[in-house]
């Protein structure tokens, strides 16, 4: 299966039991994110071609479903259902899992890691 073709979704979860993808550390994060190495190339040719390298960051990458639903978990708890169904992915459910999908934020800001919100 092209790890790049796949469709994840509410309604198309996640195999169970599907093997953790390749992963590599991404440029243009304060901390250690790790994603698929082509979404890695392309976030990292992105940054550089519209020389934000000074002005972004890269907040998150990929998760495991525990963090993920750590995530979700946490939302619903503080955020409550209808906020959390709108900026969380169910468990299983999301991109962030497969290391194709990332969240951006200025550089060295506060930024709320389930919605950032910037210029």
């Amino acid at each position: 299966m092209n790890p790049y073709l796949q469709l994840v979704s509410k309604e198309f979860p996640l195999e169970k039991n599907q093997e953790p993808p390749h992963l590599v550390l991404a440029a243009f994060s304060e901390e250690e994110v790790y994603l698929q190495p082509e979404a890695a190339k392309q976030w990292e040719r992105l940054v550089k071609a519209l020389k934000l390298e000074d002005e972004i960051c890269l907040l998150d990458g990929y998760r495991t479903e525990k963090q993920q639903r750590h995530l979700w978990e946490y939302s619903l708890k503080e955020n409550g259902l209808s906020y959390t169904k709108q900026f969380v992915a169910l468990p299983g459910c999301s991109e962030h899992q497969l290391g194709l999908a990332i969240d951006v934020g200025l550089k060295g800001s506060q930024d709320d890691l389930i919605c950032p919100r910037f210029r």
